[in-house]
């Protein structure tokens, strides 16, 4: 009988032909292989300008790592650069359209293929450089080339140098001289004691603790650790803040809608994506964790996403854009990965102490033609101690698909709803009202000068007054006296009236009556500057009638009256001491502002208690969104923070109502001038002036650990 079936030896030839055919797709695969020399050469090397970068690599010469038309390279910027303005991008000579471009990252397709070891020349205009001056280096990668990926490479260093400086307009104040007439009274020689004024009270200034050193409801960070006695280590805050739980603490998990402007600050609504602005607060004093002792940070290794496993290019940019905020552009500590260094910085002890915001990117998922559907980056950051003791701080966001635009308000997360996502209608892309321009309101101006007696003889001065006799024989007349206005805020008034009643007995009487009768006019604005206010001296000379008289001579004293920090007025337009978003949400208000010339400087110094050496600080300065604007958000106004202590790592962050600014080195900061700011003027506004502003000095610290008292002001 002659058998049936399958030929054993036809089907393994079969076989052996098949994995012939297929050894190459198993046999070249990129596997993460990183890409030849990249170097970086920016036309504009000024800190803060805007510049385009050309930037030169060639493919590994790996077969498998070919790109292809639909290949995504992702190249990451330092953490204070800004990609948005982003104006123009080739590759290979071709023009390119982004895919998306925000915070430090660009992304986009070549839209051709480049084999293997071949040349690869991007050109990309638009791009601001980074804030500080330095070497800097910026990422690279690309995922799905022919088989596999090109993993995250860091560039050869490139320097950004600090900018000329721009000349400042001071301007001078000339005061006002005003003459003050003489008062011939005869009067007798016995007048009553000297009147006089009690001094101001001097109140003492008050720290403003970090933002993450409010109690509960009121502290805006994200404990990342369920284990108290570390949970203080590292803390997250962005915004807005997450639902609190049920101890009034923000729970690790935020949800962005796609657009919304409060927690996506990615303005393109067709990415599918959130870029949320997060920052790590380290070695906190949180009185909600009352277990936990601030201590110190010697190194960090980001955990999630991990650099063994990263998925996409969103992973390799938030695993960079974490790194930064820990090392080079942060903290400045080390950071690892795995055992090998990425990053080597010295140990910061520092406490209350917060990196400027990172642009976290959550992509959407996607499913082919399906609707996207929520997506969820999940955020680890291990540090370790001096002493060797690790803990591990994790939050997560997620982002979910936008409801904008179909007519229903969602209470949770819109304030309107007209049916679109148009920019401009009063409802927003994200469907949050538009701010309506802001009307300029005018400044009255208080100033303390003398008023001229009428004729009842009943002088009326400025400030306090001093009441002398003096016996003379001549009659002199005194001098005009200059009366310089010092001051713009409404202040004490102090009225004496001196009444002289002469007698005629016969018998010379000297009965004059004083009476001091001070009237409090204004309530007194408290400020940082002792206010000195001169005051006019009016002489009263006798009549001559042949026989010498004693001419008593009034003396109006000038009075040195010091003011200090005032207590903070939460809904005045802008953040001050002791005030957070938190506490005063009406002083976080962004309002319209046309920006336009002058530029105004406005400098910020800080003071230290005595015997004191700062060598880390974090300064809020608050400001009136309506009055000055900076360009830009986050750390893009960065180049308008100048006059910075040398040698200092600085990072800066712009919340559009408030700039925060945290400088750290290796020496102690000298007390007096930190930094300037150059704001541009809001068009239709007032003047600025220091009474637009208010500081607050967040964390101040050494090596030895925080340092309680330091304080901050703004002047012109």
């Amino acid at each position: 009988m002659q058998r049936t079936g399958i030929d054993t030896r036809l089907v393994c030839a079969a076989v052996f032909a098949w994995l012939a055919a297929a050894r190459p797709a198993f046999g070249y695969n990129c596997g993460g292989t990183q890409w030849q020399a990249i170097t970086v050469t920016p036309a504009q090397q000024s800190a803060g300008d805007l510049s385009q970068y050309t930037i030169t690599t060639h493919v590994p010469s790996l077969n498998g790592c070919d790109l292809t038309a639909n290949t995504v390279i992702t190249i990451v910027f330092p953490v204070d650069s800004m990609v948005s303005s982003l104006s123009g991008l080739t590759f290979n000579g071709q023009p390119v359209v982004p895919q998306s471009a925000a915070g430090q990252t660009v992304t986009f397709k070549p839209g051709f293929a480049v084999a293997n070891d071949q040349a690869a020349t991007m050109v990309l205009a638009g791009i601001r450089n980074p804030s500080t001056a330095g070497s800097k280096m910026l990422t690279m990668s690309a995922t799905a080339v022919q088989s596999g990926s090109i993993g995250s490479t860091v560039s050869a260093p490139y320097s950004i140098v600090v900018p000329t400086p721009t000349p400042t307009i001071t301007r001078t104040f000339t005061p006002t001289l005003t003459a003050t007439p003489t008062l011939t009274p005869t009067a007798t020689d016995t007048l009553p004691p000297t009147a006089t004024v009690p001094p101001t009270a001097t109140p003492t200034p008050t720290r403003t603790p970090g933002p993450c050193t409010d109690a509960a409801p009121g502290n805006p960070c994200v404990p990342g650790n369920k284990t108290r006695s570390a949970a203080c280590a590292l803390e997250w805050l962005t915004a807005p803040v997450p639902p609190l739980n049920r101890s009034n603490v923000p729970t690790n998990k935020l949800i962005c809608y796609e657009g919304d402007r409060f927690c996506d600050a990615d303005s393109d609504v067709h990415n599918r994506s959130c870029t949320v602005p997060t920052t790590l607060c380290i070695n906190n004093v949180d009185p909600r964790l009352p277990a936990c002792l601030s201590r110190d940070v010697a190194s960090a290794e980001v955990r999630g996403p991990y650099w063994r496993h990263t998925r996409d290019s969103a992973d390799q940019a938030n695993l960079l854009t974490l790194e930064r905020l820990l090392g080079a552009d942060g903290f400045g500590v080390s950071v690892l990965r795995g055992s090998t260094p990425v990053f080597t910085g010295p140990t910061n002890g520092a406490a209350n102490l917060c990196s400027p915001a990172g642009g976290i990117v959550v992509p959407l998922r996607t499913h082919g033609t399906r609707p996207p559907e929520r997506g969820t980056r999940r955020l680890a950051v291990r540090l370790t101690t001096s002493h060797r003791q690790s803990t591990t701080s994790r939050f997560q966001i997620q982002c979910r698909p936008s409801t904008c635009g179909d007519g229903v308000v969602q209470a949770d997360h819109e304030d309107c709803d007209d049916g679109n996502r148009n920019n401009g209608d009063g409802c927003d892309q994200g469907c949050r009202f538009e701010v309506a321009t802001a009307t300029p309101t005018s400044t009255t101006t208080d100033t303390a000068t003398a008023t001229p007696p009428p004729a009842t003889q009943t002088p009326t001065a400025t400030r306090s007054a001093t009441a002398s006799a003096s016996p003379s024989n001549t009659p002199t007349p005194a001098p005009p006296t200059a009366t310089p206005t010092v001051t713009d805020t409404p202040t004490i008034t102090e009225t004496p009236t001196i009444t002289a009643t002469p007698t005629d007995t016969g018998t010379p009487t000297e009965t004059p009556t004083v009476t001091d009768t001070p009237t409090i006019t204004e309530t007194p604005t408290i400020t940082d500057t002792p206010t000195i206010t001169e005051t006019p001296t009016i002489t009263a000379t006798p009549t001559d009638t042949g026989t010498p008289t004693n001419t008593p001579t009034v003396t109006n004293t000038p009075t040195v009256t010091p003011t200090n920090t005032p207590s903070s007025v939460c809904g005045n337009g802008f953040l001050e001491a002791g005030e957070t978003c938190t506490n005063c949400a009406a002083d976080c208000v962004i309002h319209a502002c046309t920006a336009t010339t002058p530029i105004r400087t406005f400098a910020v110094s800080f003071s230290a208690p005595a015997g004191q050496s700062v060598t880390g600080i974090t300064v809020r300065v608050g400001y009136r969104s309506d009055t000055v604007s900076l360009p830009g958000s986050g750390t893009g106004p960065a180049s308008r923070v100048k006059n910075k202590p040398a040698n200092a790592i600085t990072a800066i962050n712009d919340l559009n109502y408030a700039l925060r600014v945290v400088l750290s080195r290796s020496t102690a900061f000298t007390p007096g001038r930190l930094f300037t700011v150059d704001f541009d003027s809001c068009q239709g506004a007032s003047v600025p002036t220091a009474a637009d502003f208010g500081c607050a000095v967040e964390g101040c610290a050494n090596s030895n650990g925080s340092i309680q008292g330091c304080a901050c002001t703004v002047t012109p």
